[in-house]
């Protein structure tokens, strides 16, 4: 599978009015319907997101749930994925060290 003309809507819509850190805002969001998609094995999993956030508690880590929530809150200026990215870096590290050996 080839994924391709990624970013076309973003220059074919340029002039939508919308700055950079509303286009960031959105890929958080983004970010967090496509890790509930996995994490569920279902694309209609988006669709409520209430329900998947239970079955990912249910199923998966507190820190994994913690993340996908923390990327499917409200928009704000504090939201960025510097956060997304402290908040998994412990279990990334010992992911690549496991991965390692």
């Amino acid at each position: 599978m080839r994924i391709n003309c990624l970013g076309l809507l973003d220059v074919v819509g340029l002039d939508s009015g919308k700055n950079v850190a509303a286009f960031q805002q959105d890929d958080l969001l983004a970010l967090g319907q496509l890790m509930i998609c996995l994490a569920c094995g279902s694309l209609q999993s988006g669709q409520n997101p209430a329900k998947a956030v239970d079955f990912i508690a249910r199923q998966y880590s507190n820190d994994f749930k913690t993340v996908i929530v923390f990327l499917l809150s409200k928009p704000s200026p504090m939201k960025s994925i510097d956060n997304v990215v402290s908040m998994t870096a412990q279990r990334l590290v010992a992911e690549m060290d496991s991965a390692r050996w």
